[in-house]
């Protein structure tokens, strides 16, 4: 299996090259709370995102989210970040423009 840093990478390349797919995304911290989630990388380019945030063991919810990516160079800049969990911050953030599909407790259209 890969190394995070490896899918890292990898992910950032997808992302650039906006190959279709699901990124899966975990370990980032907010407020000390650990953030995960998935981007799924539409066959027209756009993105679909979903996150969860650890409060006390138990994973709460984020709004589903889908828009455009941020611009190509700027995943390819990230590239160059020695540091694993700013590429991954990268990741779970590349939405540039963006609108929320539901909420916690609705279904998300298309998956």
């Amino acid at each position: 299996s890969p190394s995070d840093a490896e899918a890292a990478e990898c992910a950032l390349i997808a992302l650039r090259d906006r190959t279709p797919g699901l990124i899966e995304w975990r370990g980032l911290y907010t407020d000390l709370r650990e953030r995960s989630g998935y981007t799924l990388i539409r066959a027209d380019g756009s993105l679909l995102t979903r996150a969860w945030i650890d409060y006390d063991g138990e994973p709460l919810p984020d709004a589903a989210k889908a828009g455009e990516p941020q611009a190509a160079d700027i995943f390819e800049a990230c590239r160059s970040r020695t540091s694993t969990g700013e590429k991954v911050l990268y990741v779970a953030d590349a939405l540039d423009t963006e609108a929320i599909l539901c909420d916690d407790a609705a279904p998300i259209p298309g998956l």
